[in-house]
């Protein structure tokens, strides 16, 4: 379904969040109108999904305050979101302290909202995130409230890395590049992908 987004859409600080509140706001994403003038919306979970039919009403009316050439006639919440809440991508910089928050990407959500899935740019970041997921854990649970979903943050991976060598028939060594991508890149998650010998091949960290 296509879904219709006005100029003044995107700009959901001057009509999502004064309308909603913050606590509605940080779980429940609007993602557009369609014909009949409903909101279409992502929830963070099956209880927000609850929470938003049981305040349908006066939210309504307080959207339409906010809004500008449409009225909006209901709500309509897709499937399970398995985006990081608005909030905690706001607050990341807050979350992981600011030595980590650029080297750690949010990507998503997984088993059905209860796993953070993260990217980190260098082992070094991944290590250092896996030593303090716990207090960041709490801080997420603790921005969130009582509705957070986020109980687990697993195995942080490590944001895919192609490295491309010129092969020569005189150094057909598979071992040695292998060992050569393991010492810079300090991973044991190294994958030669191709064969060495007469063409170009990739390398990457999974």
């Amino acid at each position: 379904m296509s879904l219709e987004r006005p100029e003044w859409f995107a700009d959901l600080d001057a009509w999502w969040l004064p309308a909603v509140g913050d606590d509605v706001a940080a779980h429940v994403t609007p993602l557009g109108f369609d014909s009949q003038h409903r909101v279409h919306v992502e929830c963070t979970g099956p209880a927000w999904k609850t929470q938003l039919q049981l305040l349908a009403t006066p939210l309504l009316t307080k959207i339409n305050e906010y809004v500008q050439g449409i009225e909006i006639t209901g709500f309509i919440v897709r499937p399970h979101a398995t985006r990081v809440p608005r909030l905690v991508t706001e607050k990341w910089g807050d979350l992981l302290g600011r030595d980590l928050a650029d080297l750690i990407v949010p990507v998503t959500l997984g088993r059905h909202g209860q796993e953070l899935v993260t990217k980190a740019l260098t082992p070094e970041a991944r290590d250092e995130a896996k030593q303090r997921s716990p207090e960041i854990l709490r801080r997420i649970r603790e921005l969130l409230g009582e509705h957070c979903t986020i109980s687990s943050w697993p195995g942080l991976g490590l944001r895919p890395v192609t490295v491309l060598v010129a092969a020569s028939p005189d150094w057909p060594d598979q071992q040695a590049v292998e060992d050569i991508l393991l010492e810079t890149w300090h991973d044991e998650r190294v994958v030669l992908r191709g064969p060495l010998v007469n063409e170009t091949v990739g390398f990457g960290l999974s």
